[in-house]
C-alpha cells in the first residue's frame, strides 16, 4: 500500500492541516454517508502515516444540474460544504475554473498543509495544467495527493 504523503519529520508536519476536496459529476453524487465514510478512511491512514492535523472534506461540482437548494439541503444540514462551478462554458473552462479554485483555496489554507482531491474520473491529475497547479502548490508547502474513491487505498 502507498503512502498519500511523505513521513512526517517534525511536529509541525504531524500536525499539518488535510483538505480532501471530492471533485464531483451532477451524475455520481456520492450519498452523505459515502462522504463521512472517506472522510474516515483518509482520516485513519493519515494517521497511520503520523500526520495528527485536522481533516476537513468539502465537495465541488463541476457540472451542477440540479438546483442549489437540493445541495444545501442534501449536504449542507450534515456539515458538509458543498461548491458549485457553474455549468457555463465547456468541459474545459469548467476544469480551468476548478484549478483556480484549488489556488484560491491553497491560499486560504495554512501553509503546510495537505490536499487530498478524490475524483472518479480515471485520468484526472494528469496533465500538464494540473502538473502546473500541483508544483504551484508544493511551493506554498501544500502537498497534493489525488486518489479515486472508488478504488481502496
Amino acid at each position: 500500500m502507498s503512502r498519500l504523503f511523505p513521513i512526517p519529520t517534525t511536529a509541525r508536519e504531524m500536525c499539518r492541516e488535510t483538505l480532501v476536496l471530492w471533485v464531483i459529476e451532477d451524475v455520481n453524487l456520492p450519498a452523505v454517508t459515502e462522504f463521512w465514510s472517506k472522510h474516515d478512511e483518509i482520516t485513519y491512514a493519515l494517521l497511520k502515516e503520523g500526520y495528527r492535523g485536522k481533516v476537513r472534506i468539502q465537495g465541488y461540482v463541476v457540472n451542477p444540474k440540479l438546483p442549489k437548494r437540493y445541495f444545501r439541503d442534501a449536504y449542507g444540514d450534515h456539515g458538509i460544504t458543498i461548491y458549485l462551478n457553474p455549468e457555463e462554458g465547456d468541459e474545459s473552462i469548467r476544469y480551468n475554473r476548478m484549478l483556480l479554485h484549488l489556488l484560491y483555496w491553497a491560499h486560504m489554507m495554512e501553509s503546510q498543509s495537505n490536499l487530498v482531491v478524490l475524483s472518479r474520473n480515471q485520468n484526472f491529475g494528469q496533465g500538464t495544467k494540473f502538473d502546473r497547479v500541483r508544483e504551484t502548490l508544493e511551493e506554498l508547502s501544500i502537498k497534493v495527493a489525488v486518489l479515486n474513491p472508488d478504488k481502496s487505498r
